[in-house]
């Protein structure tokens, strides 16, 4: 029974398989005898042709996991070697933004946004739903759901990418062949070397087998990034590329008392932006002090500053209420003469908005500053001209009704004669 039970284990964390890759080391390391990193081989040094030898295993070392690549030199020694200390030859390195952020799901941001763990339901029901049932296959007595949760991450490195954890500490794992990238998209060619999960229900697991192919292309959007599987309209993952703050205030809201929630102000947070400013979620603003005092009378962009080469925070729609909070420079746009204002949105979305397309709604008589502002917006004003054209037509008018009194008067008055 043990034989069968550590050779189920072998092939669970070691994976082998048939591909022709070469590697070039790209810092001197060092190959062991197994995928643990205390027992020494020998030294490779920078520079270095490797050739991968149909392995990759995962293993956890001092609390950190690291992912091990079996390689083979070229005088034929074999040996493990960390995955991030070499490179597939012929291939650029992963851009700095793919690697160095963490990607997690977009629908996160709900748990931070409305400040409640249970926002998460709507998105993993399992947790609400199934969890108590799968975890008691493992302890009858199972901890609280939000003990379990951690947030899902694609993290990538050159060779390896991994999507970790999947509910109840899970994961998928791909092995790089190709890695080809531009400014706005990678593709990546991988092979999926490992796929762990209890919980057989998610869909991520039921989209990949262990040993086959797949294409992942990778769209980045500022700090958005979408992937899709083998082409570009089969969307997996929505993303959002945040610090460890950022994974700490959520877990900070999950767990409520098992995190020091008072270490992590919600105000300090760096909301995710698209590539033009654009917000998903604004930032948590106080809205017990608002009133709408205009709408908007065009689709209005909400920018960072007033000008119209800021970023765009968000879009209003047509009709959309805000409230003005602060009036800025001049400016002409289509025509149209009237002050920037600093406005604080029915969505809660604050930034500079060009007045010109405002109207107002109500005008409150505190504070004073908000009066002097909405006083400054702009209003239909006839020109000089216009009032000079006006005039003269008034006094046309006003000539032909008395030329055909006078005429009317004059035909009463000689018909009465004649009688």
């Amino acid at each position: 029974m043990k034989i069968w039970l550590l050779i189920i284990l072998f092939f669970i964390c070691v994976n082998v398989y048939s591909i022709d890759i070469v590697y070039l080391v790209t810092q001197e390391s060092t190959l062991r005898r197994n995928d643990v990193r205390r027992s020494f081989l020998k030294n490779v040094a920078e520079g270095e042709m490797l050739f991968f030898a149909g392995q990759t295993g995962r293993r956890s070392f001092a609390r950190e996991i690291f992912d091990t690549i079996l390689v083979r030199t070229e005088q034929g020694v074999e040996g493990w070697i960390d995955s991030n200390d070499v490179l597939l030859k012929g291939n650029r390195p992963l851009q700095g933004i793919i690697i160095e952020r963490r990607w997690i799901l977009s629908y996160y941001q709900h748990i931070l946004f409305e400040n409640d763990k249970e926002a998460l339901f709507k998105y993993e029901p399992f947790w609400r739903d199934d969890y108590e049932a799968y975890a008691r296959r493992a302890d009858p007595y199972p901890a609280p759901w939000n003990f379990s949760f951690m947030p899902t991450q694609l993290i990538m490195q050159n060779n390896i990418t991994q999507i970790i954890p999947l509910p109840l500490y899970g994961y998928i794992s791909f092995l790089h062949t190709m890695q080809l990238q531009s400014d706005i998209s990678t593709t990546l060619q991988v092979v999926c070397t490992a796929i762990t999960n209890r919980v057989q229900e998610n869909h991520l697991s039921r989209l990949f087998d262990i040993g086959e192919e797949y294409l992942l292309f990778l769209k980045i959007d500022g700090d958005y990034m979408s992937v899709f599987v083998n082409d570009e309209t089969n969307k997996i993952l929505s993303l959002i590329g945040v610090d460890d703050y950022f994974i700490q205030a959520i877990l900070s809201i999950v767990r409520g008392d098992t995190v020091d929630i008072e270490k992590f102000d919600i105000s300090h947070i760096s909301w995710p932006r698209r590539a033009d400013g654009a917000m998903d979620f604004p930032p948590p603003v106080d809205m017990s002090a608002y009133q709408a005092t205009h709408t908007t009378t065009a689709r209005l962009r909400v920018r960072d500053e007033p000008t119209t080469a800021s970023l765009i925070v968000t879009t209003l729609d047509v009709g959309a209420e805000v409230q003005v909070l602060e009036t800025g420079a001049m400016a002409t746009i289509d025509g149209i003469t009237a002050p920037w204002v600093r406005v604080l949105s029915y969505n809660r979305f604050t930034g500079w908005v060009f007045s010109g397309f405002l109207q107002a709604v109500y005008v409150p008589e505190e504070p004073a500053s908000i009066v002097a502002i909405s006083a400054e917006l702009p209003v239909p004003v006839v020109s000089e001209q216009g009032q000079n054209n006006s005039n003269t037509m008034l006094f046309i008018i006003l000539g032909i009704v008395g030329f055909l009194v006078v005429c009317i008067s004059l035909i009463i008055f000689k018909k009465k004669k004649n009688v």
